[in-house]
């Protein structure tokens, strides 16, 4: 499987049980990684793969310095996002109990 396709289902499953789509808004305009427009644009579009190119982009242009992915299925799930900016780290987690 392509590496990215992975990355962007991650980030839809960490959705749909983790409900982190809020908590990834918020940190992205607090950071000012993201502009109300393109939020707004997250909200209408696939959220999941819009989120990605957007991260990408970020990590490219130096508004974020890492952008990195953990998703682990067995034995319990655990997926962990964690996104690091020039003043602050945000990570966010699902963990199977």
């Amino acid at each position: 499987m392509n590496y990215s396709l992975n990355k962007i289902d991650c980030i839809k499953r960490l959705i749909k049980i983790g409900q982190s789509k809020t908590e990834m808004i918020d940190f992205l305009l607090s950071e000012n990684i993201l502009t109300i427009d393109e939020v707004k644009q997250l909200e209408t579009d696939d959220f999941a793969l819009t989120f990605f190119l957007k991260m990408t982009k970020a990590l490219e242009s130096g508004k974020i310095m890492l952008f990195d992915f953990s998703w682990i299925i067995l034995p319990k799930e655990q997926i962990a996002i964690t996104i690091v900016s020039n003043s602050g780290t945000k990570q966010f987690t699902y963990s199977e109990l």
